[in-house]
């Protein structure tokens, strides 16, 4: 009726999947694939929320940086304007 290989590939499908639902790897009846669209919509949110936060702090370092080259070329214009007038 049963061959021992078969039911042995059995009992080890049924380990696995059990191991699956308990580690979360897979949905179970009560979790539902609901809970797996949720995980992905958040990991996207959060990608897409640190990928907007990287670009505005790189906007304002190199906003900064502008500022200082500014100042640093005012002073220097001053400094040559200075040297010029003596």
């Amino acid at each position: 009726m049963f061959s021992k290989a078969g039911v042995q590939k059995q009992i080890g499908a049924d380990a696995f999947a059990i191991g699956a639902y308990k580690t979360g790897i897979l949905p179970s009846k009560k979790t539902g694939w609901s809970s797996i669209f949720f995980l992905v919509v958040v990991a996207a949110t959060s990608g897409w929320y640190g990928y907007a936060l990287g670009r505005e702090q790189a906007r304002r370092t190199l906003c900064r940086e502008i500022s200082e080259l500014r100042q640093s070329l005012q002073t220097l214009e001053t400094s040559q304007d200075r040297n010029a007038q003596r």
